[in-house]
Order: structure tokens, then C-alpha cells, then sequence
């Protein structure tokens, strides 16, 4: 009687172990990346003011690109047209993105040098996306080609890291995300490779053959396959320096984030 008693408390221990560790593993189930349709959004957002999205922490994105009140009325109209223009509907992409999950976290605004940055977070999976305006005028445009062609680091970099310590302290690495478009997307994967953060960029130019041999020797870069660079064939920008990453391809000329909605839905 005993032994049957021990074996029948063995089997109930070792039970109770095996449900313990089947409820630790789907807590710390990956969730999936970001899709390309949210990383694309957030790089076409970035482009906007989102402090006032920032302050009003209530609302999601989704809801605030819905609001018809000010100061998101603006916002919504112009990325409403915005989305128009490659006949993509804004309510198709809050929904097919699953805008309602996500909200805006932080915002960094260093406008003397042209640096903003934005970090959305979704607030069911605590997810975070860090995202970089990129070309914002003709300046910022001929910087972007500079990147490619010169050795030297730009002010925005310094920022671009900046903006990762606004995270929550502790945050898991495998939690964070970045993304830009143009010159943000080469902010984007700066960071991307130097801190290992999954990256999807749009259109971002590369870097000068010897600069980024030094960013290799110095083990500064140790997570170029973390870069995906979603690039449009004929584009300037991205066709200049050398990429690192991976790189998809899709057949057109233009420059702008928006076009990429012809392709990614």
C-alpha cells in the first residue's frame, strides 16, 4: 500500500511539474514581428506631429487616424489622402494592420538638426517599434546620398540611439522592433544592427564600402541579417552604398514611403 502511495504521489508531482512548464512556455511564446503593413505605417506616421497622439495616451492609433476632432482631424485627412493616392482606404489599413492594438509611446523632436523620432507600442503583446522620419525636404534629401558616399557619422545617429534608452527599463530585446523610411531608414538600421532589434526599412541607402568594413572590424554591427530592406527597383536613394541585410525588391521608381502601399496591404 505504501508503494502505491508513492507511486501515485510521484505521478501527481510529476504531472503538476509538466503542467507548470507547459504554462511558463506559452507565456513566453514568441509573439510574431510586426508585419510590413505596420512597419510601413509607422514610417508614413512618422512623418506627421505625434505628440498630441503621444499626450493623449486613450486613444490607439486606429482610433485617433478615425477622429474627426482636432489636432488628430489634420493628421488623419492628410494620411487619408495620402493612402487615396495608391487607392488604399485608411479604414482598410487600421484594420488590416490592427491600429486599435497599438499606441503611441514616445516622441523625439530634435528639429535644429532634423531628427524625430517615434516609438509606437502595441498594448496587448508589448511590442515596441522604434521609427525614424526620414527625408523631409531637399536637405534632407542630399544628406541621405552623403550617407552613401562619405565616411562620417551624422547627428541624427547619436539620436537615433538616444531614442532607444526611452524605452521601459528591462524591456526584452526580442520585444523591439525599428523601422524608417529613406534617411530613417538608415537610422533604423544603424540601430537595428548594433543593438539586435528585427528592422525593416524602406528605401534607405546604404553605407560607403570603407565605413562600413570599420563598423564590421569594430564589431559595432553584429546583427546585419536582422536588416530587411524593402526597396523600390529604380529609386535613387536605395541604389546608392552598399546594404546590409536582406533586400526585397519591387518593380518602380519612385522614391516616396507612400508608394509602397501599391504593394504592401
Amino acid at each position: 500500500m505504501n508503494a502505491l502511495k508513492k507511486v501515485s504521489v510521484f505521478f501527481v508531482v510529476f504531472a503538476f511539474i509538466l503542467s507548470a512548464f507547459s504554462i511558463t512556455s506559452h507565456a513566453e511564446e514568441a509573439q510574431p514581428q510586426p508585419s510590413n503593413l505596420q512597419m510601413l505605417t509607422f514610417s508614413s506616421l512618422s512623418y506627421y506631429d505625434m505628440e498630441a497622439a503621444s499626450a493623449q495616451t486613450t486613444l490607439s492609433v486606429g482610433e485617433f487616424l478615425s477622429s474627426t476632432k482636432q489636432p488628430y482631424a489634420k493628421i488623419t485627412k492628410e494620411f487619408k489622402d495620402e493612402l487615396k493616392s495608391q487607392n488604399v482606404s485608411v479604414e482598410d489599413v487600421i484594420t488590416k494592420a490592427q491600429l486599435n492594438d497599438w499606441k503611441v509611446y514616445k516622441t523625439m523632436d530634435k528639429w535644429d538638426i532634423g531628427f524625430y523620432g517615434v516609438i509606437f507600442k502595441n498594448v496587448k503583446t508589448d511590442q515596441y517599434v522604434l521609427t525614424y522620419r526620414g527625408t523631409n525636404g531637399g536637405f534632407d534629401y542630399i544628406t541621405d546620398l552623403l550617407l552613401a558616399t562619405k565616411n562620417y557619422e551624422i547627428s541624427q545617429t547619436g539620436f537615433a540611439k538616444l531614442l532607444v534608452s526611452e524605452l521601459p527599463e528591462g524591456v526584452n530585446k526580442d520585444h523591439v522592433f525599428a523601422t524608417g523610411h529613406s534617411l530613417g531608414g538608415y537610422l533604423g538600421a544603424r540601430v537595428g544592427a548594433e543593438k539586435g532589434f528585427k528592422t525593416v526599412v524602406f528605401n534607405a541607402p546604404g553605407f560607403q564600402k570603407d565605413y562600413l568594413k570599420s563598423l564590421r572590424d569594430t564589431h559595432v554591427f553584429k546583427y546585419e541579417n536582422y536588416v530587411t530592406n524593402q526597396d523600390i527597383k529604380y529609386d535613387l536613394v536605395s541604389n546608392w552604398g552598399h546594404l546590409i541585410g536582406e533586400r526585397v525588391v519591387y518593380k518602380g521608381y519612385k522614391h516616396g514611403v507612400k508608394n509602397f502601399y501599391a504593394y504592401i496591404r
